[in-house]
């Protein structure tokens, strides 16, 4: 599945935990926002971790969950690139 997540904490170094969780997963696009290409077991991992680290009250996370036909229909300008992990084999 593809995600995008989007989040803000009033706190620094809580923000710094969040962007290094999702480091983890997947690619910075921009301050803030992440887009991560991940199974579905793993999406759940991410989101426990995450959930782990928020301030509920103060926090805030956004997860955005695109399909393939989603995915196919966005649209970039300039220099964007929506980001894909590669695919490697270990043998």
């Amino acid at each position: 599945m593809f995600l995008v997540i989007c989040y803000y904490s009033p706190d620094a170094r809580r923000r710094a935990q969040i962007a290094k969780i999702l480091l983890d997963y997947g690619q910075a696009i921009q301050t803030g926002v992440f887009e991560i290409q991940i199974a579905a077991n793993d999406a759940e991992e991410l989101l426990s971790r995450l959930g782990d680290v928020l301030d509920k009250e103060k926090d805030s996370l956004r997860v955005y969950r695109l399909c393939r036909t989603c995915l196919a229909g966005t649209r970039l300008y300039g220099k964007a690139e929506i980001t894909g992990q590669e695919t490697v084999f270990v043998v």
